[in-house]
């Protein structure tokens, strides 16, 4: 795991490049190189930070170049099939003079050329450089699980694992893309694959760009999430092909040579891939949980992970080496460094947890497992069950709805800490969008802000043009059941551009590296065949995943009330933070961004303070957003801002 940097074409000033790379210096503690090479139009900088994982000897040393010294390669990822693909190279008359992935991964590109992309089991952002022609090649992995970020002009082509790189650049305009804040303000992150950036965009999960040296750049796809193509429905088969692809990827996964352990949170996904673990292994998991202060319990809306991870623990006994970590109200202090490794804000705090799980693990585990992508592939949200309930919902007569459900669930205090502020979420969620329908309903529980509402808190932005990403997405599934459409949805924007941005981001900022067994893209394929009825079983979601979990957990900790992986987000905003949020958000600096309406964003607070609305998450956003501005717009972005 890396961090990667490049820049084809004009000249460029050589202490900009070397600002660049510092800018990636947490991705890779291990190793630094940087390299420059005449080019027909120009020259060529290739920058590379290293995370030592496979053969963390001098041998591993990046940009690595093939034995002809024609092509040099810059990789960030894990290529988790390197050893067959290197005996497939070896009898073809390649010879390996390292135990990495990288040379495995340069050897197929020049076998193969891009037809190496189908081939690779893994996640993975890199470069191929010509040194003739002075063509670059780059591609990204197939779920989007590594970044990988471009800014192409005329006379320029340059990428990186992270934005702030291409920031340190000359001639970078830091000025923002106003559709992406627009979309970044209804789903609080920006989908794939713009960024709040104007001229900076990433490359798609799936796909590749090539410049010939010349200028010329062509773009295309080696893979996309399959379409749902519904198949046998037997339970039993399923569960047992399931069970069989889910124990490949995660044996896949323990290859390393540093040591690993996983994330556990105390529910089905993350205690299955320990399971799993153990079963590989036959040793000891080292496994890292995060615990909340007892004093932010009146603030949640879901249960605490703890007393479950601890069941886990003692399910498994001696096979697991556990640590508990505290969320402790100090660790708010990190959000402007949150900021900054974030690149893009993301309204998630997830990512603080993530940042002080592997920050924790760091002294003694360089990389972890995570059960992320279940709730996409399986209809794990309560929103997909909320999209099917609101059918029931619209039977209803609608002055019932109209006169007397809605007035009563409009008047519920969402915001107040204590037993109801989550059911008081819940119902307001829901009755906003249970009427629309099927398209409407499922984007207004996936966002924030209605068109109207998102119009009114942000009249500059083009704000009728929020929904139209996901909109495509839907398309390509019309006639599909609710369950298909969702899934297919979710595994196309929520989970690269949230769940997987923001892991990468946080995990990295503490140099460690976190790998996503149901991310594998066969786990993917497989589940795409599943019927609806093998995800949604009644009320119970993610129900095939939960008959493997069986096989292996307690039946508790399997059919456990769903708990995301959280942060004590309202706590923080309706206490430690109110202060902050006020000065941030004063309606001088509001008008002075010129992006929202003041006024909207005062009543945002005042419905938060008064306890009338559950506001957490869109404060949080605009919190973010203000920080971001301040990092990246008023400063270079090469420095973390104070409060």
């Amino acid at each position: 795991m890396c961090g990667i940097f490049g820049c084809v074409g004009r000249p460029e000033d050589p202490a900009r490049i070397r600002e660049a790379l510092r800018r990636l210096a947490h991705r890779g503690p291990d190793d630094e190189g940087l390299e420059r090479h005449e080019h027909p139009r120009g020259e060529a900088w290739l920058g590379f930070r290293r995370l030592a994982i496979q053969d963390p000897s001098p041998r591993g040393h990046q940009p690595m170049s093939d034995a002809t010294g024609r092509w040099r390669i810059v990789f960030n990822g894990e290529i988790y099939n390197f050893p067959a693909l290197r005996s497939e190279l070896e009898g073809k008359g390649h010879r390996f003079v390292t135990g990495t992935d990288t040379e495995v991964l340069l050897a197929g590109w020049c076998e193969w050329k891009k037809d190496v992309l189908p081939r690779l089991v893994g996640m993975f952002a890199f470069a191929v450089y010509d040194t003739r022609d002075g063509g670059v090649f780059l591609a990204r992995d197939r779920l989007g699980i590594k970044p990988l970020y471009v800014l192409s002009h005329s006379d320029r082509l340059a990428f990186a694992s992270e934005i702030k790189a291409l920031l340190a650049l000359s001639g970078v305009a830091r000025s923002v893309d106003p559709e992406s804040l627009a979309r970044y303000l209804t789903f609080l992150w920006t989908p794939n694959p713009g960024t709040l950036f104007q001229g900076i965009r990433q490359i798609e999960p799936g796909c590749w760009m090539e410049s010939d040296g010349r200028g010329h750049v062509n773009e295309g796809r080696y893979w996309e999430v399959p379409l749902p193509q519904p198949g046998d429905a037997d339970p039993v088969r399923a569960a047992d092909a399931l069970e069989e692809v889910l124990d490949t990827a995660v044996r896949d996964r323990l290859i390393s040579d540093v040591p690993l352990g996983a994330f556990l949170s105390g529910g089905v996904d993350s205690s299955l891939l320990v399971a799993l673990m153990l079963r590989a292994q036959q040793s000891p998991v080292t496994t890292h949980t995060v615990v909340f202060p007892e004093a932010d319990d009146g603030y949640r809306v879901e249960e605490d992970d703890a007393p479950w991870a601890r069941r886990v623990r003692d399910h498994f006994g001696t096979g697991l080496d556990y640590r508990e970590h505290g969320m402790e109200a100090e660790m708010v202090d990190l959000l402007p460094k949150m900021i900054w490794h974030l690149d893009d804000p993301v309204a998630d705090p997830a990512a603080l947890a993530t940042f002080r799980i592997c920050a924790a693990a760091k002294p003694t585990t360089t990389v972890l497992l995570a059960g992320m992508g279940a709730e996409e592939l399986f209809a794990g949200y309560p929103r997909h069950r909320a999209a099917l309930l609101a059918e029931r919902y619209r039977a209803v007569p609608g002055f019932v709805r109209r006169g007397l459900v809605e007035p009563l669930v409009a008047r519920l205090p969402a915001g107040r800490p204590g037993r109801w502020m989550g059911f008081s979420r819940r119902a307001k969620k829901f009755a906003a969008s249970a009427a629309l329908d099927f398209e409407d309903r499922y984007l207004g529980y996936a966002g924030y802000y209605g068109p109207a509402a998102l119009a009114s808190l942000a009249p500059s932005l083009p704000t009728d043009r929020a929904y139209d990403r996901h909109r495509t997405y839907l398309d390509r599934t019309a006639g599909m059941d609710p369950v298909a459409r969702m899934t297919y949805l979710d595994l196309n924007t929520f989970l690269p551009s949230l769940n997987l941005a923001y892991t990468d981001r946080a995990s990295m900022a503490a140099s460690v590296e976190v790998r996503v067994p149901l991310v594998d893209h066969r786990v993917v394929e497989l589940a795409q065949t599943f019927p609806s009825s093998l995800k949604l079983r009644g009320s119970e979601s993610k129900a095939v995943l939960k008959d493997v979990a069986l096989r292996f957990l307690p039946r508790d900790v399997v059919h456990r009330k769903k708990a995301g992986f959280q942060a004590p987000i309202r706590a923080w905003v309706g206490r430690d933070l109110r202060g902050r949020i006020e000065d941030l958000l004063a309606p001088d600096t509001i008008r002075r961004r010129g992006w929202l309406d003041a006024p909207g964003v005062g009543r945002l607070l005042d419905d938060q303070w008064s306890g009338r609305e559950d506001n957490a998450l869109r404060i949080w956003a605009l919190l973010g957003l203000e920080l971001w501005a301040r990092t990246f717009l008023d400063g270079d972005g090469g420095e973390v801002s104070s409060w």
